[in-house]
C-alpha cells in the first residue's frame, strides 16, 4: 500500500536579497498503513508551514525593496561598521533586470563589506523596452539614484564605480564623458560601444574590459578600447578568446568578480585634466550614425541625446538563457522570451500526458 512516509520543510535561509524555502515529500512504500486523519493532519502542517514561510520571504524582499532608491532597483548596503566604503552600481543589459545582473557581485560584495546599487531602467521615465542603450535617457537620473544611496549611507564618494553588462556596456560607452565626470573606475562587460563626442573627456578614469573576441559586435568594444587609451585612460583588457556572449556572461564568476573588485580598490577619483577636453581621441574619429536604427529609440530617447547610440552587442546563436539573434541584431524581448518557455512547458506537460495514456486505457478495461 502506498502511503504518506515523510513530509519536510526545510530551512528558510538568506541568500543574496531571497529567502528560499523549500518544501518536499516523498511516497515510499510501506508495510502498515498510517491512519489518513493523521496523514492528512500532518501534510496540512506542512502546507501551512510552507505558505508561512514564503510569506516571510515577501516581507523581507518588500523591506529591500522600499531601502533602493529607484522602483525594481537592487541595494545591498554597506556594513554599518565599516566606515566609509566604496560603492559599485550596475546597469544591466536588455534580457536582464536589476537583481540577476546584482547577483554575480553579491557574495564578494558582501565579503568586502562595501554597497552595492544595482539599478533597474526606470519605466517612469521611459524605459519601455527595458534596456538601457534604447532608453538613451539622461546620466543624470542615474547619479541622482547613487546620491540617494551616498546620502543615507556610508559611502566613499571618491570611491563610486560602474559596470555596465551588454546593453548597459552599451549605454555607459555612449555616454562615457558624464560617466567618466562622475566615477572613479568603469567595467565594461559583454558590451559597449565608443562615445557620441569624439573628444576626450576631462576626467579620464580607469577603465576594466570583461569581453569575448566571438561576440559578433566585437569591433564595436575595441572602438571603445580605443577611444579610452587614445584618451590617456588606464585600461584593464580582460580578453576571453574564441568566446560570445553567453560565455562572457559566464565568465563574471565568483573569482572573476573579486579579482576586478581588487582592482577597483586600487583607483580612486582622479582630479580633472585642463587639457583632456581639448583633445581628440587619435583613433576615434566622429562617431557615424547607428548602421540600423533600433525600433522607437527616437520616441525614448533624451532630448538632450543628439541620437540614438549604436546597436548593443546581441547573442551569438549558441548561447544561453534563451538569447538568439535577430536580422537586425536587436536583442530578444523579454516577453518573447517568456512566451518560449510557456511554450516550451505546455509541451512537456502534453508529452507526459501523452506517456501516461496507455496505462489509463488499460485500466478502464479492466
Amino acid at each position: 500500500m502506498d502511503t504518506v512516509a515523510a513530509e519536510e520543510a526545510s530551512e528558510a535561509g538568506e541568500s543574496g536579497s531571497t529567502l528560499h524555502v523549500r518544501v518536499s515529500t516523498a511516497l515510499v512504500r510501506s508495510g502498515g498503513a498510517r491512519p489518513r486523519r493523521a496523514t492528512a493532519s500532518r501534510l496540512a502542517r506542512v502546507v501551512i508551514a510552507s505558505f508561512v514561510l514564503a510569506g516571510l520571504s515577501l516581507v523581507a524582499d518588500s523591506a529591500r525593496a522600499e531601502e533602493a532608491p529607484c522602483k525594481g532597483c537592487v541595494l545591498v548596503p554597506p556594513r554599518a561598521d565599516a566606515g566609509p566604503v566604496p560603492l559599485l552600481v550596475t546597469l544591466h543589459g536588455d534580457i536582464d533586470h536589476a537583481d540577476t545582473t546584482a547577483a554575480p557581485w553579491r557574495a564578494a560584495i558582501a565579503e568586502r563589506g562595501w554597497g552595492l546599487l544595482s539599478i533597474e531602467c526606470p519605466v517612469a521615465e521611459g524605459c519601455d523596452k527595458g534596456s538601457f542603450w534604447r532608453w538613451n535617457g539622461p546620466v543624470a537620473w542615474i547619479l541622482a539614484q547613487v546620491k540617494k544611496v551616498t546620502d543615507a549611507h556610508p559611502i566613499d564618494r571618491d570611491r563610486l564605480y560602474v559596470s555596465g553588462w551588454s546593453g548597459g556596456a552599451s549605454y555607459i560607452g555612449w555616454h562615457a564623458h558624464e560617466i567618466s565626470a562622475a566615477f572613479a573606475a568603469i567595467v565594461i562587460h559583454g558590451g559597449g560601444v565608443k562615445p557620441r563626442l569624439s573628444t576626450c573627456a576631462t576626467h579620464t578614469p580607469p577603465v576594466y574590459f570583461l569581453v569575448g573576441s566571438a561576440n559578433p559586435l566585437h569591433d564595436r568594444v575595441k572602438d571603445l578600447h580605443a577611444f579610452f587609451e587614445g584618451c590617456h585612460h588606464e585600461v584593464v583588457w580582460d580578453l576571453l578568446p574564441r568566446k560570445g556572449h553567453a560565455e562572457e556572461l559566464a565568465a563574471l564568476d565568483r573569482r572573476r568578480a573579486d579579482t576586478i573588485l581588487a582592482q577597483l580598490e586600487t583607483w580612486t577619483r582622479k582630479p580633472a585634466s585642463t587639457a583632456a577636453s581639448a583633445t581628440s581621441a587619435p583613433s576615434t574619429p566622429a562617431v557615424p550614425e547607428p548602421p540600423s536604427a533600433p525600433p522607437a529609440s527616437s520616441s525614448t530617447a533624451s532630448p538632450s541625446s543628439s541620437a540614438a547610440p549604436p546597436l548593443a552587442p546581441s547573442p551569438s546563436p549558441k548561447s544561453a538563457r534563451g538569447c538568439s539573434t535577430s536580422p537586425r541584431n536587436v536583442p530578444p524581448e523579454p516577453d518573447l522570451i517568456g512566451a518560449g518557455l510557456v511554450l516550451v512547458c505546455i509541451a512537456a506537460a502534453r508529452a507526459r500526458r501523452t506517456r501516461h495514456a496507455p496505462n489509463r486505457s488499460a485500466a478502464k478495461l479492466q
